[in-house]
């Protein structure tokens, strides 16, 4: 695939570099990046580390350091980069939004919510991403209305991030607002692809079907998110069929008996 080629390809640069200087923070700290993001956790963190050692003040490298220690569950050795950097700088907004997300992975909803309502007071230019993010918190505990107000408060930035506007179209599809859930679910495709949520787009040619009348068409449809949305979904499929000159279904191997 694309983009494990290309971490594939920074990852053997990054080693070449440190190769010929092996004190070489940055270095040090992008081939950690690349490796998180090749799923490499545990390497990732050692290059951190070693950066860390070499430039114990740089905010960029302890900072990577901590995310990557939240991606290998390493969340109290992560906590306290985050709260050491905020007690040097408490108006700093990417460690507390950060800190917000990592209480938000342990299951503390009430700390992340605090977290997220602190860098609103003290980041009010990133409210987007801690409205965003802390509607994903009450969306995670049910409470999808009140997480629909906060998606749309984060939707008023110029700016909004892929992540914040699938989050949103999911709580609103949850709510039955079809018709602005789905132009927002289609963010899915946005995501990095080393997001948990991302999905790859079938790389089949345009144009895809925006639900235009099939009439006379033949459309292909393919699944992407495993057996239970196929059969789920697949309740629409005798809509489509009804329309279409011909349409094709490409589904996984074990449900062709049943398509």
């Amino acid at each position: 695939m694309v983009a494990q080629a290309a971490y594939t390809k920074a990852i053997a640069f990054y080693e070449r570099a440190i190769a010929l200087k092996p004190d070489w923070p940055e270095a040090l700290s992008n081939l950690g990046d690349a490796l998180r993001q090749d799923g490499q956790i545990e390497r990732a963190v050692d290059m951190q580390r070693a950066a860390r050692i070499l430039r114990p003040s740089d905010d960029n490298i302890r900072l990577r350091l901590a995310n990557t220690l939240v991606e290998a569950g390493r969340f109290p050795e992560a906590e306290e980069i985050y709260r050491a950097r905020l007690a040097e700088t408490p108006n700093a907004l990417a460690p507390r939004i950060n800190l917000g997300n990592l209480f938000r992975e342990q299951g503390r909803y009430d700390d992340a919510i605090a977290s997220f309502e602190e860098a609103l007071f003290r980041a009010p230019e990133g409210a987007h991403e801690a409205y965003g993010n802390m509607a994903a918190v009450l969306a995670e505990r049910g409470w999808f209305a009140a997480a629909h107000v906060l998606n749309r408060k984060a939707l008023a930035a110029k700016s909004v991030a892929p992540k914040i506007l699938l989050n949103h179209g999911i709580v609103a599809l949850t709510l039955g607002h079809l018709a602005e859930g789905w132009p927002a679910y289609e963010y899915r495709f946005e995501l990095a692809d080393s997001d948990e949520d991302y999905v790859a787009k079938r790389p089949s040619p345009p144009p895809y079907w925006r639900g235009e009348h099939l009439s006379g068409k033949s459309i292909l449809l393919w699944t992407e998110q495993g057996l239970g949305d196929e059969i789920i979904y697949s309740s629409m499929i005798p809509d489509i069929v009804a329309q279409a000159r011909a349409c094709v279904i490409a589904c996984s191997e074990r449900l062709v008996p049943v398509f």
